[in-house]
């Protein structure tokens, strides 16, 4: 049998303790042994919750010795940082995302992770929801005919969570809710866009609030993207083909025990299919364990994160072409 992951975890937010290391816990691929904090009382407070170590200070947790993975669930403008750090203490990083702020920052975490022959996975962990898998294959079978449009939205009502409104520490519209429909449209087509067309909105706030993109991906096929921090809740995707249309809801954020629906709209009628909930995170974490150790999947990560992160800047550019 083969030894499960020894997990550290830098951060305690609320992404890590309502859903990563639950995951870790679950996962029999995973075993969660430290949590760190830049604060003591609340690493040892996260720790007695989890019935892990605690520790104080993130250099601390990479200098155990007893790791071989972290979980980093920090900001997006210390994402880099610390993923570095962990890619040269010889460790495996799940990185939430956006993996970073800009293209520079990407590039160098992948060289980092490369040079270390560690694994870095940016942490989209909706992708890994069999969800999306059913899209794929309702997709091949034909059902819908050929794939020419991609409509995602993925946005909420302001929340008060004040590292998304701060520069410094990567916030914004795009970097948080935006990343979601980029990676969604690369994926539905499983390329990169040849043109890119887009508009970001800061209102009052210091970062962009809402936007919206136009993405051509040649032969005709396209994405169109909308994403906010002021919107209505919306959080789907939309596949537009040749002889049908394909909804998915609950695309990105869907809760472990919440079914999400699947729509096939045809000239000859309309199919709803429920499709069973399932724990999205802890199938990231499965999925990790058992590809981190591979040099092939770890080239196939870097290269996703490199795709991703080339399309974001151009987003952030506003460039077309």
């Amino acid at each position: 049998m083969i030894r499960p992951l020894r997990f550290g975890v830098i951060g305690c937010g609320r992404i890590a303790t309502r859903s990563m290391i639950p995951a870790l816990l679950a996962s029999e691929s995973a075993e969660l042994v430290a949590v760190a904090s830049r604060s003591a009382e609340k690493a040892a407070e996260t720790a007695r919750t989890f019935g892990c170590e605690g520790v104080a200070g993130y250099e601390n947790l990479l200098s155990r010795g007893d790791l071989d993975a972290v979980y980093v669930a920090l900001p997006i403008g210390l994402h880099s940082k610390w993923t570095l750090a962990a890619a040269h203490a010889g460790l495996h990083v799940l990185c939430e995302k956006s993996l970073a702020g800009t293209l520079a920052e990407c590039e160098q975490m992948i060289a980092a992770a490369d040079e270390a022959g560690v694994a870095l996975l940016e942490a989209f962990a909706y992708r890994f929801h069999p969800n999306h898998a059913r899209v794929a294959e309702t997709i091949a079978s034909g059902v819908i005919g050929d794939p020419v449009q991609v409509r995602t939205c993925f946005g909420f009502p302001p929340l008060n969570s004040a590292h998304r409104y701060d520069v410094g520490l990567g916030g914004g519209a795009l970097n948080d809710a935006g990343a979601y429909c980029v990676h969604a449209s690369r994926m539905v087509f499983g390329a990169e866009p040849r043109a890119i067309s887009a508009t970001l909105d800061v209102g009052d706030q210091p970062v962009d609030i809402h936007g919206a993109a136009l993405f051509d991906f040649g032969q005709g096929r396209s994405a169109v993207l909308g994403f906010g921090f002021n919107n209505m809740y919306r959080n789907t995707y939309e596949v537009w083909g040749t002889e049908g249309v394909l909804s998915l809801t609950r695309a990105f954020s869907n809760p472990p025990t919440l079914s999400a629906s699947m729509v096939v709209t045809r000239q000859d009628g309309v199919q709803e299919h429920s499709l069973p909930p399932a724990d999205h995170f802890l199938c990231q974490v499965d999925a990790f364990c058992a590809g981190a150790g591979e040099a092939a999947t770890q080239q196939s990560w870097r290269e996703e994160a490199l795709g991703q992160a080339r399309a974001m800047e151009r987003v952030r550019a506003g460039s077309m072409g």
